[in-house]
């Protein structure tokens, strides 16, 4: 018989955390899943590589398969891993994060109990001495599609009024901390196209919730440990992060069109001033010259997306350094947002973390 839940963990290179992670997933006392390593490309010129690795749990555990690829990225180590899973259920783990011994069991338990297409968790944000919850900020129970209309969808892209402990969506696009019916999870999964290299996650979540006809939420759970250090934090400059951001709405926006079940695009274009406000701060971190950054800034402002995006939100309660960013690109004065984006690579020094 097939397994209830596959579990998917995507490997490239990662050595010094991946056996903490398969570890903790082998040790859940949820028994009936098969654990897919995707070997992403890791490099195998040396001794204890990921590939070695996972041809190692592969020989230990009768549980655990091995998908090798060329490099190619996350999505498509997920999509490789969805398309050979044969559980009822996908459920995914980061392999250099560790979950808790109950968390599958619990997951799998409401689920089944609920008929839910998804059931989602919170989690910790383990930094290096201390862990700090982040918990869905919505309240704990099952919704049907009334309740997924009502109560889920209206804020759980953007929600202007974050709580603290719960970012800016009620709803975390996290894979990692939910379970999907495999049937939805791989329609959207495979509906996310290889350009799309920021908000990998967001690209999937999102639209599975809008196609889903029960959700779970299990607020007040928090048994994903997802580890913060120096790559994971947004401390160094991305490239081409504005183009990543606009392919991320652009394919939000067709989906939302697409579901024809609730209309997303305001909370879209939240998501987008949001993320403008970032492509700042990240301007900030290329190491380029005042003239520079300040014609970046423009160009963020001036593209029709990003304009239009700002006229139609209000973000008056913003977090107060977003919302003098945000203002300032949206009235174009991009002086004073330069001279407070230019000390965002003090702070990241001296506190190491993005704002």
């Amino acid at each position: 018989m097939p397994p209830r839940l596959s579990i998917l963990v995507p490997v490239f290179k990662s050595e010094q955390f991946f056996p903490r992670c398969v570890e903790s997933i082998l040790r859940q006392t949820f028994t009936d899943f098969e654990l897919i390593l995707i070997d992403d490309g890791s490099p195998r010129d040396h001794p204890g590589n990921a590939a070695e690795l996972c041809e190692e749990y592969r020989r230990s555990d009768p549980r655990v398969r091995v998908i090798r690829q060329e490099h190619r990225g996350v999505t498509a180590a997920r999509q490789a891993g969805a398309t050979a899973a044969a559980g009822e259920y996908i459920g995914f783990v980061d392999s250099d994060d560790w979950i808790d011994p109950d968390m599958f069991q619990v997951l799998i338990d409401a689920a089944e109990e609920s008929g839910a297409d998804i059931t989602a968790c919170g989690f910790l944000l383990s930094f290096p001495r201390r862990e700090r919850r982040f918990s869905i900020n919505v309240s704990r129970g099952v919704y049907d599609k009334q309740g997924l209309q009502s109560q889920i969808y209206p804020t759980m892209l953007f929600d202007p009024a974050p709580s603290p402990g719960t970012g800016f969506r009620r709803i975390p696009p996290a894979l990692w901390s939910k379970i999907f019916k495999r049937d939805l999870l791989l329609q959207n999964l495979l509906a996310v196209e290889p350009e799309i290299t920021f908000g990998e996650d967001a690209a999937v979540t999102y639209p599975a919730l809008l196609q889903a006809e029960r959700l779970c939420v299990l607020s007040g759970f928090h048994p994903y440990h997802y580890r913060v250090h120096r790559d994971s934090l947004s401390s160094r400059y991305k490239e081409n992060y504005l183009s990543r951001i606009l392919l991320l709405a652009a394919h939000l926006n067709e989906k939302s069109r697409a579901a024809d079940t609730f209309d997303l695009s305001g909370q879209i274009d939240g998501n987008l001033c949001y993320f403008a406000v970032q492509a700042c701060f990240n301007a900030a971190l290329g190491g380029v010259s005042f003239a520079e950054q300040k014609s970046l800034m423009a160009d963020i402002a001036c593209r029709p997306a990003v304009s239009r995006a700002f006229e139609r939100t209000n973000f008056t309660r913003f977090y107060p350094v977003y919302r003098f960013v945000a203002y300032c690109l949206k009235t174009g004065h991009f002086t004073p947002a330069l001279l407070l984006t230019c000390f965002y690579p003090m702070i990241v020094r001296l506190y190491g973390q993005a704002l």
